[in-house]
């Protein structure tokens, strides 16, 4: 069980700003496991926006998150969070990816409209 756990803390420790608090429990039938007070690296998740994103990251927090893994029934994997904290920023973006919904067309608007909804379009 150590093992598993010291594998799951290698895999998040790259994602947060300090070792997690993490329990888990091995079964047979069912695993679980729970983290608590996860705070996650801005620079890290920052690095995954691309340079057109109108936003960055300034903070983001778990309180706790509930895991379940079954490999018998269905659902087979469980996620719970709670106490998710998400502080976001907005950005100049570098280049012509983020614009404001001013500068689009309405032809640019009724092709993003209908790739979401294809009866939309008929109305825009």
């Amino acid at each position: 069980m150590f093992s598993i756990r010291s594998k799951l803390v290698s895999v998040l420790q790259p994602w947060l700003q300090s070792e997690p608090d993490l329990e888990v429990k091995l079964g047979f039938l069912r695993s679980h496991g729970n983290a608590k007070n996860l705070c996650f690296d801005i620079s890290t998740l920052n690095r995954l926006l691309d340079d057109s994103a109108c936003f960055c990251f300034k903070e983001v927090r778990v309180q706790n998150v509930n895991f379940q893994f079954s490999s018998w029934s269905f659902p087979a994997f469980t996620l719970e969070l709670s106490g998710l904290y998400v502080k976001l920023a907005p950005r100049k973006p570098v280049g012509d990816g983020c614009r404001s919904k001013t500068n689009w067309s309405v032809k640019e608007k009724k092709a993003i409209l209908s790739v979401l909804d294809p009866e939309v379009r008929d109305y825009v």
